[in-house]
């Protein structure tokens, strides 16, 4: 009888994990149909692109004008008399919103390295917008340093901001075009480290050259790296690269670096990210501590050094670590781990194809099957079965930019560090 019911046991068991578990043949996306790509893509350039920049430009006209930018930067395409139309907005007459210029910029420094240079740098000197001026400087700073540097003299900034320094966007505007280069404290005292009791970390560690992928691993709850079914470290490769190249502390810029707060996992109607289910991550601000921390019990209210006391000793003076606490401090939101259904071949010759950039998330690969529109690879449905194989689908991520070069981060650039790390979490136990 005991035997039976040890069988019984088994086959339930069994039968839960089987049932927690997402396979691609869940999902589908006509979007992803070869010809939905093409007709999309026809429809995007004249529907979109084309028809919005043949309108006078004006604060009705704006949106569309916008809608453009963006449409423009996701299938890296610029149409005929480009620059005469970027041109055109940068000298507009009529009064344009700080959304509608947030955007211009966005695309000139996504689509056009270095042809506004005089365009972006008049408008450096006339915005008393401290993110449109952030963004004016790190165009131009991309063609001409020295020029940069004098838009930015802490007696300028007075003038022109006042308490610059406690504007998170301005100080870290600073802190970017400093230059100064920072070697990370010991990676194995971040992966062994006690972050919050009883709940799993994402490991994320990207290359500092954006445009390479990075890697993405899982720590469980006991300390334990997660493994496949060959007993090797489970990784998968996420993309961390905005298309709009723009740093960390701009809206729809790269992922930061630092510590996210994982609340659960979900399913987005956001045609463009698909049907796979993500992992909603949070940075400071965006919620309060207890839900940041999950702790229900805690009723503070957001300080540095709450976010500084969740890291190990080494790397409470790394610099870099906190670019989510002032990402966050600024204003960013909605940075998440997730698919996609985007084409590729937009980006098809760039380093990181066929991944493709997102405004700001990590984004793992996906390959779609062309002409049914069925999931046939997705690295995000390894990650998430193997997070809820924790049997938590709360927890931190914490992303760290390695110097790879111009090479993406691979698995043998963190493997001795993650060995190290858990003979230092079962000894402390």
């Amino acid at each position: 009888m005991k035997y039976y019911s040890a069988l019984l046991f088994l086959f339930l068991f069994l039968s839960s994990c089987t049932n927690n578990q997402y396979t691609p043949d869940q999902f589908h996306s006509d979007r992803a149909k070869e010809a939905n790509r093409d007709e999309f893509l026809e429809n995007i350039k004249i529907n979109t692109i084309e028809d919005a920049l043949n309108k006078k430009l004006t604060h009705s006209t704006e949106a569309e004008w916008q809608g453009a930018f963006w449409a423009m930067q996701l299938i890296q395409y610029k149409p005929d008399k480009f620059k005469e139309k970027i041109n055109f907005a940068f000298n507009s007459p009529s009064p344009l919103s700080d959304n509608f210029y947030r955007s211009l910029l966005e695309v000139v420094f996504s689509l056009c390295p270095d042809d506004f240079l005089n365009e972006v740098n008049q408008f450096a000197e006339k915005t008393k917008n401290p993110k449109l001026f952030s963004m004016a400087v790190l165009y131009i700073h991309r063609i001409d340093p020295a020029r940069s540097k004098e838009l930015v003299t802490k007696e300028k900034l007075i003038v022109k901001f006042g308490d610059f320094i406690f504007n998170p966007i301005l100080s870290s505007l600073l802190e970017h075009l400093s230059g100064k280069k920072k070697t990370h404290p010991p990676v194995t005292d971040l992966l062994a480290a006690r972050y919050i009791p009883e709940l799993p970390v994402i490991f994320s560690f990207q290359s500092k050259n954006r445009e390479y992928p990075g890697i993405t691993v899982i720590r469980d709850k006991y300390g334990k790296f997660m493994r496949d079914k060959n007993r090797k470290i489970f990784h998968i490769r996420h993309l961390a690269l905005a298309v709009t190249g723009l740093p960390f502390f701009i809206t729809n810029g790269n992922t930061p670096q630092g510590i996210f707060s994982i609340s659960g996992i979900d399913f987005s109607d956001n045609k463009f990210i698909g049907p796979v289910p993500n992992i909603q991550l949070r940075m400071p601000f965006e919620t309060g501590p207890a839900d940041f921390l999950h702790d229900s019990l805690f009723s503070g209210e957001w300080t540095e050094e709450l976010y500084r006391d969740l890291l190990p000793t080494s790397w409470k003076d790394y610099n870099p670590v906190y670019q989510s606490w002032f990402a966050g401090k600024a204003g960013r939101s909605e940075i998440i781990a997730h698919g996609t259904t985007i084409n590729p071949e937009f980006y098809a010759g760039e380093k990181y194809y066929p991944f493709t950039p997102s405004l700001g998330c990590l984004t793992a690969k996906e390959i779609w099957d062309k002409k049914s529109g069925a999931l046939l690879e997705s690295g995000q449905i390894k990650l998430v079965n193997k997070l809820l194989e924790t049997e938590e689908t709360k927890g931190l991520l914490i992303l760290i930019d390695l110097d790879t070069g111009n090479n993406p981060v691979e698995y043998g650039d963190i493997e001795k560090y993650i060995l190290s790390a858990e003979k230092i979490f079962r000894n402390e136990i």
